[in-house]
């Protein structure tokens, strides 16, 4: 038990450290160095890298002294054919000894190099990073595989007994014959994971209830396996957490260089989420999504749960308790709101006890003789069959938690992935004025534009109307990118993301 419970919390604390590194606030470095190209007037070019910093810029060139650059400074052409996976901006700028060169580097270090140089901002280029950090959902995705495996062989390895087995023979490899004792006391022999035991020596088997089909295993195997497998995951996790966190760090070393504020990845100076009321309706919208997929979470976790309990106690009742012979009494169809099921009847003692069973009652028929699995101590506690034992309120809980997850999923991952899209598309684009007429039809909205093109929301989108059921022209806002648009009467709350139809 130590080696899972040690198992766990390593990957526990790792997930966690890396988390942290992956949220913190990135805390700037003093000096930023990029990859550019440098051209000299002899026609001659060579690749190496610029360094930023508040004092000075200087070019570092493999086997050449550092050449330190000044302004001023005047763009060339735009737009080059790219040299790795961005398009480069050309400056004509001058070195310290006065020799005129040009520099190609991306556009956001272009804008950040003239500002430090001139101090100014060259049109149409701004000074700060345009790109988001990628890899954020990549290393959540394996941090979560990681612990989620973890978990998974924790679980495996409290599930069960554990019972001190006898080695009969060992391949003196991984695998061994045992033999032990249940806690009926039937004498069983199979196969466990083992480390090289020799025949004849003591072994602690973990065995899981029910009948025995598969090899048994031991908690340190288990606990074994699941390092193996949530290490390399970690690891991964760990690498594109800090490569975010670089990236972050850079581009917060590159606005403390420019004094600049950040815009939101993607967004330009004069983008519609830079309006207040725009910025307070996205965010009371992604506020709401959390919550929701807070709940999502929630409904899962609360339906594997009732499924991990329901699963061990109809092992444990299998393998503990007591067996007979009952009598189907009665069946009870299934309805639209009445979950079917039969009454059986059995005897323990000398005292007659009837109880009712979950199942499918077509399976069935009255005055079958089925097998009883009981409880010794509480007779009442009894399944049938092959039909898995529910104890008390498990059974509504596991259909609560798989409801609420369904329905969250069906239902809160195109709305979510709705909100993404107008979020973005906000990022982007700029208001801009329009005269509409909006109409309510089976449960959406056709925004009619003065162009006479029909925009068609999404479903249970929300929008002002008039009380007495007109459909007037109004005054409102869009902004449109191809076949999608965001409506807004002004600015702000209600976003409704409409498409053309």
């Amino acid at each position: 038990m130590i080696s899972l419970v040690a198992m766990l919390v390593a990957v526990g604390v790792g997930v966690f450290l890396v988390t942290v590194l992956l949220l913190r606030q990135a805390s700037p470095h003093t000096a930023v160095v990029v990859r550019g190209r440098l051209l000299r007037a002899d026609g001659r070019g060579s690749r190496g890298r610029v360094r930023l910093t508040a004092a000075d810029v200087t070019w570092r060139e493999r086997g050449h002294e550092p050449v330190g650059l000044r302004g001023p400074v005047r763009l060339g052409p735009t737009g080059h054919a790219s040299w790795g996976r961005q398009a480069t901006v050309r400056l004509q700028l001058w070195t310290a000894e006065g020799r005129q060169m040009a520099l190609d580097l991306p556009a956001p270090e272009a804008a950040a190099t003239v500002r430090l140089l001139s101090g100014q901002d060259p049109v149409g280029l701004e000074p700060w990073r345009a790109t988001r950090a990628r890899g954020t959902a990549w290393a959540a995705a394996f941090l979560t595989l990681a612990v989620g495996f973890a978990g998974l062989m924790f679980l495996v390895g409290t599930d069960g007994y554990t019972a001190d087995a006898t080695v009969l023979s060992s391949d003196d490899g991984w695998t061994c014959e045992v033999a032990w004792t249940d806690p009926t006391g039937t004498a069983i022999e199979g196969r466990s994971d083992c480390f090289g035991e020799r025949a004849g020596s003591r072994l602690e088997v973990l065995v899981p209830w029910g009948e025995i089909e598969d090899p048994v295993s031991t908690r340190p195997a288990l606990a074994l396996s699941g390092g193996v497998v949530a290490a390399p995951l970690l690891a991964v996790g760990a690498l594109l957490a800090w490569r975010v966190a670089r990236h972050r760090r850079r581009d917060a070393t590159f606005l403390r260089l420019v004094g600049a504020e950040p815009p939101r990845a993607g967004e330009s100076s004069e983008a519609a989420l830079a309006e207040p009321r725009t910025a307070s309706a996205v965010a009371r919208r992604r506020r709401w999504s959390r919550v929701g997929l807070i709940g999502v979470a929630a409904s899962l976790l609360l339906s594997v749960g009732m499924w991990l309990v329901q699963d061990h106690a109809d092992r444990q009742l299998r393998a503990e308790g007591a067996t007979t012979v009952g009598t189907v009494v009665e069946l009870h169809p299934e309805g639209r709101r009445r979950r079917g099921g039969l009454d059986v009847r059995f005897t323990v003692d000398g005292t007659q006890h009837r109880g009712h069973v979950p199942g499918d009652s077509n399976d069935y028929d009255l005055g079958q003789h089925v097998e009883v699995f009981f409880d010794p101590a509480d007779p009442d506690r009894f399944t049938i069959d092959d039909v898995t034992f529910e104890p008390r309120g498990t059974a509504l809980l596991l259909t609560v938690g798989g409801l609420g997850s369904l329905s969250g999923i069906a239902y809160g991952l195109p709305v979510l992935l709705s909100h993404r899209r107008a979020r973005s598309m906000l990022a982007r684009g700029v208001w801009s004025p329009v005269m509409v007429r909006a109409r309510y039809e089976k449960s959406r909205y056709l925004f009619t534009a003065p162009d006479g093109t029909t925009w068609r929301s999404s479903r249970r989108a929300g929008w002002p109307t008039r009380e007495d059921g007109t459909e007037p022209v109004q005054d409102a806002w869009w902004v449109r990118d191809g076949e999608h648009a965001v409506f807004s009467p002004d600015k702000g709350a209600p976003l409704v993301r409409a498409r053309l139809s």
